[in-house]
């Protein structure tokens, strides 16, 4: 599902081939409230998804569940905490 959902982002935006095939990253999202985690190997053009990542990764996401993917939450939802590395982040605004 989550490969699916990353090539149909990539397909309607042509404008996100370019970044996608720089990224070199491993990303690891961790949602402890449901037990469950998602590894993203981002590889120059080339992405390996798993249950968990070997090594440590560049980029740790931790949410819930609860969290809304999408837009602004309305007034009565909140965004729970996201956490990630310095080191990813300053790699990205570097690259672009």
């Amino acid at each position: 599902m989550l490969a699916d959902l990353i090539r149909q982002n990539i397909e309607k935006s042509p404008d996100k081939i370019k970044p996608f095939e720089s990224l070199d990253a491993k990303v690891l999202i961790e949602i402890p409230d449901i037990q469950t985690s998602a590894g993203l190997e981002f590889i120059r053009g080339k992405l390996i998804l798993s249950k968990d990542l070997s090594g440590k990764p560049d980029l740790h996401i931790l949410t819930d569940s609860a969290t809304p993917s999408g837009p602004e939450p309305s007034k009565d939802q909140t965004r729970s905490p996201v956490f990630f590395s310095t080191k990813m982040a300053s790699r990205s605004l570097k690259k672009y």
